[in-house]
């Protein structure tokens, strides 16, 4: 009987699957834990970042992009000496927050230039 390497042996490792978690549990998807973190602290960083988007736009701004957004909402707590109160503004939910606006005030549909989402269903255009 020939001792070596069983052809399963050397087998490349199957690339790990995004949407599962430890032990193949489901991860939630974006829009889940979107939809947790805004009604946690995340509603605070929500009415921050919708009143930073009505400044700009009535300061006469026609467009304006969401990351800036959120960037003027960080520097203005590190300034406010507020910024080591757990209030996180988490880049993967500042699409999401863009639309959430658009969707509360059509007015803000012209505003923002939308793109696909991968993450959340390809929601948007």
């Amino acid at each position: 009987m020939h001792q070596g390497i069983l052809p399963f042996d050397d087998a490349p490792e199957p690339e790990p699957d995004e949407d599962r978690g430890p032990e193949g549990t489901r991860k939630p998807s974006i829009d889940e834990r979107f939809a947790e973190w805004i009604e946690g602290h995340g509603a605070e960083v929500y009415r921050n970042f919708a009143d930073v988007a009505r400044q700009v736009r009535d300061s006469g701004r026609a467009r304006f992009g969401g990351k800036a957004l959120a960037e003027i909402c960080r520097f203005r707590r590190i300034i406010e000496g507020k910024d080591d109160e757990g209030w996180k503004v988490n880049n993967s939910f500042v699409a999401l927050m863009v639309r959430r606006l658009i969707e509360e005030n059509e007015g803000y549909a012209e505003f923002f230039e939308l793109r696909r989402l991968r993450a959340s269903g390809g929601k948007g255009s």
